[in-house]
């Protein structure tokens, strides 16, 4: 029978996938689309350890060589090079709505897999989900980063100014 929090965390990756590739969608500049363009491909390789460790007969061998596979994946820290970023003078959006909800799914994985991280006796499977949560918990800061570049600062010739509204 397979664990709970395989068949949890293959639900949670589902979700995030198909609501960042329905996001890429709806936004139009390049820093957007290639911060969803990332984190599609990041959860899809996170639905790749649970969907190999579902089919798993050794759990605990299964889950030590998906801990190996996902120490190597990397993290991006910020999308925009500072000439994209003045770029978009002048073709500012909204994307707090994409990007809320996007916050709002990472750190839903966020908590999942701590919360069954604190649950599990086998300190393997308690390795990999912490791991799972940090990973999650880049995704999400560099998600809020990127809705802060957007949404909270605008350019004017050269010089930055927060936002006054809320």
């Amino acid at each position: 029978m397979m664990p709970k929090w395989i068949a949890v965390g293959i639900a949670l990756e589902k979700e995030s996938i198909s609501y960042y590739s329905s996001a890429l969608k709806k936004v139009k500049d390049m820093g957007s689309i290639r911060l969803l363009e990332f984190l599609i491909d990041q959860e899809k390789e996170h639905l790749r350890f649970f969907e190999r460790l579902k089919k798993e007969k050794n759990l605990e061998k299964g889950v030590e060589a998906e801990q190996k596979k996902l120490g190597k994946m990397k993290i991006i820290k910020k999308i925009y090079s500072k000439k994209e970023l003045n770029s978009i003078l002048g073709k500012r959006f909204n994307v707090r709505t994409v990007f809320d909800k996007a916050i709002d799914l990472e750190e839903k994985a966020i908590l999942m897999y701590t919360n069954y991280a604190s649950k599990s006796e086998n300190p393997k499977i308690k390795t990999f989900l912490i791991m799972l949560a940090k990973f999650e918990n880049e995704h999400r800061k560099l998600i809020k980063s990127h809705e802060d570049a957007v949404y909270n600062s605008f350019y004017w010739d050269g010089i930055q100014f927060v936002r006054l509204e809320s």
